[in-house]
């Protein structure tokens, strides 16, 4: 039953990205976000229940966790057995032994449990992750240097991961239209990556992906796939007349999606909402920047990368805007208290004119309106 669903899987991941011989790099050769790489600060194993991994990212940015890592501290550094906490009095030694990563001596690496899925899972298109519940591994299992001894189990775990930007992440939406930064890379998520837990919404839409000029070549990266064996979504990558169906095998870590040297392709995205599937693809051309445009008609504003302002930027304008609104509203208010003072005086000139008919004697004619009359009568 194994064998059958092991071909199954083969078979499937052959016939679905559409290739059988082709060279595929990993996450080692994804250098477009290298510069914001970050590790993170490690922590304990053990009965420290204080004691977790946390994943942190500044606003607008948001977490692509890459590798969760383990290390062992060597027997002559002290450090504790996991059944036993670290005290107030061993503050210096919990920090040599939990927040520190010593290269030369320590033996550390990459861990590949069961629970490195779903620490990954849960910090993806986060902002801040914390309270990462730490791992462990068998130091028999991990090249250790034979220089040292170590006790049989890891100590500590850390991650390393990446922050990417809002600004470099697009929606496949109807009339969208989007931009990278020169060479850098652009992205495409089923989901607002604001809402990118929530998982895939109902789509019908097809976005071109070209290049600035026809000399580059596009790659397509799948940074985040996580589709049901038996799932209903539909994404399709054209390359001239072949088209490439993603599925069958999940991607959490980067993953360059075989295709044929071209500087233009398209992406049909069919799929249906669904709360427990994901996808995150990236977008990059070398020497060149690629603009991504989905179903869009003629008038469509290009989103580019654009740089968040600064807090001294966004201090100015505040300061511009309370200026110029504190203006208007002066204006406003001198407008209506014109208004005001010019009805007051009206009324006031009105009751003057009324009292003065008031006070008039009784059958007296107004001054002048007798030789009015008499003029008239003469005209007659």
């Amino acid at each position: 039953m194994v064998f059958n669903e092991n071909l199954y899987m083969i078979g499937s991941t052959l016939l679905v990205l559409g290739y059988t011989c082709a060279t595929v790099r990993g996450s080692d050769s994804f250098t477009y976000e290298s510069n914001n790489k970050k590790t993170s600060e490690p922590a304990c194993y053990g009965s420290t229940y204080t004691s977790f991994v946390s994943l942190s990212c500044p606003q607008p940015e948001v977490v692509y966790p890459l590798e969760v890592y383990v290390g062992a501290k060597p027997n002559s550094t002290g450090c504790l057995d996991f059944e036993n906490d670290y005290t107030e009095h061993d503050k210096d030694l919990k920090e040599k032994c939990c927040r520190n990563i010593n290269e030369t001596t320590d033996c550390t690496g990459e861990y590949n449990g069961p629970n490195r899925t779903l620490i990954i899972e849960t910090c993806m298109g986060l902002s801040l992750c914390k309270n990462i519940h730490v791992v462990w591994e068998s130091t028999s299992n991990m090249s250790c240097s034979a220089e040292h001894h170590y006790k049989s189990t890891t100590n500590y775990a850390y991650l390393d991961y990446f922050c990417i930007k809002k600004a470099t992440i697009g929606t496949p939406v109807r009339n969208h239209r989007y931009q990278s930064r020169n060479s850098g890379m652009f992205y495409l998520t089923a989901n607002d990556i604001n809402s990118y837990k929530s998982g895939m919404l109902d789509r019908n839409v097809t976005c071109s992906i070209t290049a600035s000029t026809n000399l580059s070549t596009i790659e397509v990266w799948i940074m985040d796939l996580r589709f049901r064996r038996e799932s209903l979504q539909k994404v399709i990558i054209y390359d001239g007349s072949t088209g490439k169906q993603l599925g069958g095998s999940n991607h959490t870590r980067p993953f360059l999606q075989p295709i044929s040297s071209s500087s233009s392709i398209n992406i049909t995205f069919e799929t249906v909402r669904s709360s427990d599937e994901f996808l995150w693809l990236g977008f990059a051309a070398n020497d060149a920047y690629i603009v991504i445009a989905c179903d869009v008609s003629d008038g469509t504003q290009i989103t580019g990368d654009v740089e968040p302002l600064s807090q001294e930027k966004k201090q100015n304008g505040y300061m511009v805007a309370g200026i110029a609104g504190g203006i208007g509203f002066l204006a406003v208010c001198v407008i209506i208290g014109f208004m005001v003072y010019r009805r007051i005086k009206a009324n006031k000139t009105n009751r003057k004119v009324e009292d003065d008919r008031r006070n008039l004697p009784k059958n007296e004619d107004t001054p002048g309106m007798n030789n009015v009359s008499n003029n008239v009568k003469e005209l007659q």
